[in-house]
């Protein structure tokens, strides 16, 4: 019976000895598969953020692209920092993106755009922030050191700006052109931790198309305005030296009438008068259809054209006034370059008159031989029963 109830014993030892082997690799194998689980879990959460990052990085340089493409259709700096700001935002969802310019100091940056309602605000109260001062924007002119502001963390900080309540993220990078500071790129976030350091890495490509942008922007406004003032210094140059030119010759012009060409008396019609003091045409229709246009140098009026058909003939259609209007455009250009070539500036009045007068007017250079040749091409386009052409100094009297 003992040795019975020994085996019986062991029997049970040995039971409870595998039970518990087994359950302990049970528990094993279940913590393995957590581990798995979690490792699994941890992988897929990975290769989610890497997905993301990569999504997100490709959009700034689609991103990045759009506003390269922008750049060759808008000229106007305005409108390209508005198209930039509002394609930044669309593209990511920010909450609001706005664009920083240095003023000529350097001592503020001063807001040229803004997405967002409340960033529009700030832009008609011309919001500024003092360079090294304030804010990031501030510390990014002033350092060239893209910067981010978060409302969490050890580096938390306060976002106190009325016009943008929810603002939770905040990052702003520097625009630089030729290795210099012009401005800052800002962008916020209604969420927290919207922003890490990969995202400067990868905004920064998106921050340097917007800075070649808006620099070939300035530089195409900065060449209108030079060409501008080019071209109203020319013209004040012109005007003045052919007001001195006819000083010295007095009023002047020639008539075509049956076929003749003869030189005009003192008197003016007041149309012309009219002409030359409103710088605009005058249409009469009377019995015959009379136009008088003035003739320009630049934008000042030297003489007058009249042109009257003959009886019976329909009124001047609008067809027939742009062409006179063309062509009274090359008669300004020639009797300017005439009076160029007998002021002694023969090299500009042949490169003028080369490419900027009819053939008929471009073969003579004697400002009388001009008119005459001018009032007998109109009068013979139009069939125009008289064409009168007059130059004056000052405004013409009857």
């Amino acid at each position: 019976i003992g040795i019975l109830s020994s085996l019986v014993g062991y029997r049970q030892q040995r039971l409870e000895q595998l039970n518990q082997l087994a359950e302990d690799r049970y528990q094993q194998e279940v913590k393995l598969r957590n581990e798995i689980d979690l490792l699994n879990q941890d992988l897929e959460k990975r290769v989610e953020e890497r997905t993301k990052e990569v999504e997100k990085r490709s959009n700034y340089i689609e991103a990045a692209a759009e506003v390269g493409r922008a750049a060759t259709s808008i000229y106007k700096l305005d409108e390209l920092l508005k198209k930039a700001a509002d394609l930044i935002s669309q593209k990511f969802g920010f909450y609001q993106v706005g664009i920083f310019i240095l003023d000529d100091r350097n001592e503020f940056a001063l807001m040229q755009a803004a997405s967002s309602e409340g960033g529009k605000r700030m832009l008609a109260r011309n919001h500024r922030l003092k360079v090294g001062e304030q804010g990031i924007v501030g510390y990014v002119t002033s350092t060239g050191q893209a910067r981010i502001a978060l409302d969490v963390g050890e580096d938390a900080v306060h976002f106190n700006t009325p016009e943008l309540p929810h603002t939770r993220s905040e990052m702003a990078l520097p625009l630089y052109y030729g290795g210099r500071i012009f401005g800052a790129l800002d962008v916020q976030s209604t969420e927290a931790n919207a922003f890490s350091n990969h995202d400067i890495s990868a905004l920064n490509v998106l921050a340097d198309q917007v800075s070649m942008a808006i620099n070939n922007a300035i530089l195409f406004e900065d060449l209108q305005s030079s060409m501008e003032a080019e071209r109203k210094a020319y013209a004040k140059v012109s005007a003045d030296s052919w007001r001195e030119y006819m000083q010295q010759t007095g009023s002047w012009g020639f008539i075509f009438s049956n076929n003749q060409i003869h030189q005009v008396e003192k008197s003016w019609p007041k149309e012309m008068i009219q002409a030359v003091k409103d710088n605009s045409i005058i249409h009469n229709n009377l019995e015959k259809p009379v136009l008088n246009l003035p003739i320009q140098v630049g934008t000042e009026p030297i003489g007058a054209i009249r042109v009257t058909k003959t009886e019976g003939q329909p009124d001047w259609t609008d067809d027939e006034i742009e062409l006179l209007q063309l062509l009274t455009e090359r008669l300004s250009q020639a009797v300017e370059s005439a009076r160029l070539f007998q002021s002694t500036q023969i090299q500009a009045a042949q490169e003028q008159i080369t490419s900027e007068i009819s053939t008929q007017l471009r073969r003579t250079l004697d400002l009388d031989t001009v008119l005459k040749t001018a009032a007998k091409q109109l009068g013979d386009a139009f069939d125009a029963k008289e064409v009168v052409i007059r130059m004056t100094p000052n405004e013409p009297t009857l």
